[in-house]
């Protein structure tokens, strides 16, 4: 089924979890972790990657069984390890020339490429790096306008991380980087707005950023606008309209939005029920590396459902969802 964590990402809903972490036994929060607590597996992930011997692989194998959990801070964090991949990461190069004062053209280029430097040293980081530095740095180009700085001094606020955890700065670094079109401040302000994290809750402004978001291509944005149309509490709801916003995520290849758009096959009568058109959206999905998605096409190889039943085949998918941290899976040999 559809889960609530689909609807994550940056915003999170866990408090003080680095002091937690540090002052319980790291074997506790695992045993925890794997009896199916999924705070416990986040809490060990906080504590593998910010303690003085950083473990990010540990981290980010924490931070998937709570994410399998549906633990929404875990998948959160798993967004912003360390070499995660960010396409908006790019200098302005492709845009030199543009303007009319080559003086200010290149003065525009040389700060914005030292601005990318912190935030590759933030995307980048290890138990060496200066994070109260950074986020100094980051911040001070925040303070001058720069959307993309703000971005980033919104998720250094809303993780703690460089600076003291304060959900209130996070929401107005968010807002600025979202009116300078930045769709990943858009859609973690949606985030917050959805749970009321630093602001007022409100399941109506959080659509509107989350169609914000979407609107500049931003898949997860697009995933979440979906899933409110489908599941959304205030607003009414439209399964048609959330199977558009969940095929335009599943096109900015954002895997839970194929995986919501196929479950949508699955659940809907008549016309709207066809097996293998979702099964061919659970394919994208686990291709884009959506672990549910994978387990999915075992789930339909291993019954038949859009396919003809194929054991070898159930066993390679789930193998394939328990490797990429879907524990249920692990079960099936």
């Amino acid at each position: 089924m559809t889960s609530k964590f689909s609807n994550l990402l940056f915003g999170l809903a866990i408090s003080s979890l680095a002091s937690n972490a540090i002052a319980t036994d790291i074997s506790t929060l695992e045993k925890e972790c794997h009896d199916g607590k999924g705070k416990s597996c986040a809490d060990a992930g906080v504590f593998y990657e910010n303690s003085d011997k950083a473990d990010l692989k540990k981290a980010e194998k924490m931070y998937l069984l709570g994410c399998d959990l549906d633990d929404m801070f875990s998948c959160g964090a798993l967004i912003y390890l360390p070499d995660h991949e960010d396409n908006s990461i790019n200098t302005t190069a492709s845009n030199k020339g543009k303007e009319n004062n080559q003086g200010t053209a290149y003065a525009s280029k040389k700060q914005n490429d030292s601005l990318n430097d912190y935030i590759n040293a933030f995307q980048k980081r290890d138990s060496s790096t200066d994070l109260k530095s950074v986020y100094s740095a980051i911040n001070d180009y925040c303070e001058k306008g720069n959307g993309r700085a703000c971005l980033y001094t919104g998720i250094m606020n809303n993780y703690g991380l460089g600076t003291k955890r304060n959900l209130k700065k996070a929401v107005s670094n968010y807002e600025s980087a979202c009116d300078s079109n930045e769709s990943k401040a858009c859609y973690n302000l949606g985030f917050m707005y959805e749970y009321g994290k630093g602001v007022v809750k409100s399941v109506k402004t959080a659509l509107s950023l989350f169609e914000r978001g979407c609107s500049l291509n931003d898949g997860k944005a697009c995933n979440s606008a979906g899933y409110l149309y489908e599941f959304g509490k205030g607003i009414k709801n439209n399964k048609g309209t959330a199977a558009k916003y969940y095929e335009k995520g599943c096109d900015l290849n954002d895997g839970q939005a194929c995986r919501n758009r196929a479950w949508l096959y699955i659940k809907g009568k008549g016309k709207y029920h066809d097996p293998k058109k979702a099964l061919s959206y659970f394919f994208k999905g686990c291709d884009l590396n959506d672990a549910k998605s994978c387990s999915s096409v075992g789930y339909s190889y291993l019954h038949g459902s859009g396919t003809t039943k194929d054991l070898d085949m159930a066993r390679k998918y789930y193998k394939i969802a328990c490797t990429r941290g879907h524990k249920k899976s692990c079960s099936f040999k």
